[in-house]
């Protein structure tokens, strides 16, 4: 069964990095069920995610992979 895991990543505001970031989750087959975008005013933007996972190991490489996208600083369980 799955279920509901919150993440936030914190990243640069820059064009395209939200399909980059979304792209990896699809990768790992993880369905988002909720995403809220807010940028700041030091050019970076919280990216709020609501993924369903079957695992907490599952959620754990979908966050790696979040990381390893470029212009991506932090990614944190909410």
């Amino acid at each position: 069964a799955e279920r509901a895991a919150k993440i936030v990543v914190l990243s640069e505001d820059r064009k395209g990095l939200l399909a980059d970031v979304t792209k990896v989750i699809s990768e790992k087959n993880v369905n988002i069920s909720k995403l809220l975008v807010k940028t700041n005013n030091d050019a970076t933007a919280f990216i709020f995610f609501d993924l369903n996972v079957k695992h907490v190991n599952e959620l754990l490489k979908v966050m790696k992979a979040i990381e390893n996208v470029r212009g991506v600083f932090k990614v944190d369980r909410e």
